[in-house]
Formats: structure tokens, sequence, C-alpha cells
């Protein structure tokens, strides 16, 4: 049988996709929209933080009388033989902060040490640290009832204690819960 030869195809237009639907959630036009905006956001948050920050730290530098001499540092040894190893019969009595001894410098003056409980607290850096401050700026050159602080001691004892000591002036009359 003789082969028919295959009539030709219709000669139909190319159909053309049919148009996706508009996906929102993946265009890459809304998310470089919203880049600036939050950077922007981002830096002024940044930037009143710092400016917050170093407020704080500038107006509390000017609390500080500027004429404020920093109290004598003595050693711990000097200390220890002036209370005679803080011993019993130089306690003068207890805070919150520790126990107080009296004891003498070398040059004859008479102290009032304070020894720091040692705790090695945080806590009781803080005291010792506000104390130290506090002390330093009183003017005590207005009454005879208020004690001047001479000085401090601050070392390492071990890896975790620091001994912490104040020096004030030796009230002869005792103390204000005497008196």
């Amino acid at each position: 049988m003789p082969s028919r030869p295959t009539p030709p195809l219709p000669d139909f237009p190319a159909a053309s996709q049919p148009p996706e639907p508009p996906n929102h959630h993946h265009h890459p036009h809304h998310h470089s929209n919203l880049i600036p905006p939050i950077i922007a956001g981002t830096l002024t948050l940044i930037c009143l933080i710092s400016l917050a920050i170093l407020y704080r730290k500038l107006s509390r530098r000017r609390t500080a009388p500027a004429d404020l001499k920093p109290p004598h540092r003595f050693s711990y040894s000097l200390l220890r033989r002036a209370t005679s190893s803080f011993s019993a019969a130089n306690r003068l009595g207890q805070g919150g902060f520790g126990s107080v001894y009296r004891g003498t410098l070398p040059s004859g003056q008479d102290i009032a040490v304070k020894l720091m409980d040692p705790s090695g607290s945080l806590q009781g850096e803080r005291e010792f640290h506000n104390e130290l401050s506090l002390a330093s700026r009183i003017d005590t050159t207005c009454c005879d009832h208020v004690v001047s602080i001479l000085g401090f001691s601050s070392d390492q004892h071990s890896r975790r204690r620091r001994r912490l000591l104040l020096v004030y002036e030796y009230m002869q009359n005792g103390s204000l819960q005497d008196a």
C-alpha cells in the first residue's frame, strides 16, 4: 500500500502562557523598601542610648568638688601594727560594715580603723567605696562631733578576697552612740 502523505498541520498562533497570579509574599522590592527605615531607626536608638550614658557619666563627675583631695593610702601592714594585729583589746565596736579598732600611727597620732567584714561580697565593696567617697567630701571643720577620714587601705589578700580598711581620726570621748 502506498503511503499517504500526512496532511499538513493547521497553522495556529502559538499559545501564550497564562499570566502568573501576583505573589505578594516574595516580591524583592517590598523588602528592600523596609531596610532604610529599619537602619535609620536602629542608628537613632543607638545614638540616644549613647547620649544618655554619656550624660549620666558627665553629670556624676560634676557632683564631686573640684578641690577634693584624695585620702591617704595606708599599707595594710602599717595598720595591722598600729592596732596590735587588730587585737580584741583595741576593738572599739562593731558596725554594719565591720569592726572598728583603735590604733596609733608611728607619728603618735591616734586613729580608728574600720575593718571590713571578710565576707568578700560585692555589697561590702560597694559600701566601702560609698563610705570612702562620702567621708572624703564631708567638711569636718564646722563641727566638733564629726570625725574626718584620714585614709584607707585596699589590697588583695587572696584571689577572691580584698582587705578593705578605712582610717578615721580617733574620737577621744568614745563613740557618738556612747554619748
